[in-house]
């Protein structure tokens, strides 16, 4: 196979991505699927479930928001009671985020279904050329994750 130039790589990726995407989401029907949820609300929600208890500035550093952007995604959250806030013990000025109970249980949802429909979508292919697949995608995600982490 000859070289793809990175111009007709994309042309080409964007041309098929739709296809992958309509695959997944037809699996899928959850709060992120039915827009109830955007994307920056998922991924703050993901970000506080593994940090669980962590500073609203953090979270603003790890979304590269300002706090007040920030404070108004976690308003909306705290709204649907996805998300808590509670004052830091140690030192009352921070303000610490937290999942709620719905919260846990809503992505929960979205990552079993997310599961679900990788499963799905990836049948087609031979155990060969998913792991082929993966080794790309996983050396694409080492690449860039540097350029993905907040600048101290």
């Amino acid at each position: 196979m000859p070289d793809t130039s990175l111009h007709e790589f994309a042309e080409r990726l964007s041309a098929v991505l739709p296809v992958m995407c309509k695959s997944m989401v037809r699996y899928e029907q959850n709060a992120l699927t039915t827009g109830e949820l955007t994307l920056p609300q998922f991924w703050a929600l993901s970000w506080v479930q593994e940090r669980d208890g962590a500073a609203m500035n953090d979270l603003a550093v790890a979304m590269a928001m300002n706090p007040s952007t920030a404070t108004l995604l976690v308003d909306r959250l705290v709204r649907k009671k996805l998300m808590s806030r509670v004052r830091d013990r140690a030192d009352r000025r921070r303000v610490l985020v937290r999942l709620t109970r719905q919260g846990r249980r809503m992505l929960e949802e979205i990552h079993t279904q997310k599961r679900k429909a990788l499963l799905e979508t990836f049948r087609p292919l031979t155990a060969r050329e998913r792991s082929r697949y993966l080794e790309l995608v996983e050396t694409l995600a080492r690449r860039i994750e540097s350029t993905l982490q907040p600048r101290g």
